[in-house]
């Protein structure tokens, strides 16, 4: 087996640990719902859950999903995580829309779930494109990578006015982190013709993961030093 199959099957293994820590975000927000309609509270189940961050996460494992069936040598390691995850991450952008019933929620869960439908058509057609093609999805890539960044800080400074890591799981982070460096490493196996915005968005956003997760650990030190508690 060759090096681009081994990473392949490395970067797929975490990658499914990563679909399990979305689904313990999923799992968090309906036990919180479950537990604030027996006892009432201030606090909305999503509080701090910040919409940008997930449109962007989205975003992220949607034009890798696209990106995978659309290049010339068809890419079975991006393209069914990647599918999996933009499902999952559709069930997030649900919970935050019929929590806070805004206009912007319904928007970002509609623009999103017609993406899907259309990319799945897309798949099923067996459509391809050339190399223009290719690069055009590539920039697409690198748009996505610019709008995820700033999701990431939006999200960052939503704990930090807060003071608290609210409805957001620290499981999820910590295996997306991995995932994104094993993603990271197929990028390098596929080669720079095809792997850059692999590389570029995997080794950004594990980066600005694991300053997610830090904050978690930064607030629990100053729960300990009397400062603000996270639930």
């Amino acid at each position: 087996m060759d090096a681009y199959h081994v990473a392949g099957w490395v970067s797929s293994v975490f990658f499914v640990l990563s679909l399990v820590g979305i689904l313990d975000q999923i799992l968090k927000l309906h036990r919180r719902k479950r537990r604030f309609r027996l006892a009432p509270s201030g606090e909305s189940v999503t509080a701090v859950l910040s919409l940008n961050q997930f449109l962007c996460h989205f975003l992220g494992v949607y034009a890798f999903f696209v990106y995978g069936f659309l290049i010339a040598r068809f890419n079975h390691y991006l393209v069914w995580p990647r599918l999996a995850a933009t499902l999952l991450v559709l069930v997030i952008l649900f919970q935050i829309m019929a929590d806070r019933r805004n206009l912007a929620s319904r928007l970002v869960f509609g623009g999103c779930l017609a993406a899907t439908a259309a990319a799945l058509l897309m798949l099923a057609s067996g459509y391809r494109i050339g190399a223009v093609g290719t690069h055009a999805a590539q920039a697409l890539v690198v748009a996505v990578f610019a709008i995820g960044a700033q999701g990431y800080v939006h999200q960052l400074a939503a704990i930090r006015r807060s003071g608290t890591t609210g409805a957001i799981s620290l499981p999820m982070n910590v295996l997306i982190v991995l995932k994104d460096a094993s993603s990271f490493a197929l990028g390098v196996a596929m080669g720079v013709a095809d792997g850059w915005p692999v590389m570029l968005q995997n080794g950004t956003n594990g980066l600005f993961r694991l300053s997610i997760v830090s904050q978690f650990y930064l607030l629990r030190a100053r729960r300990g030093a009397g400062g603000v508690a996270t639930p």
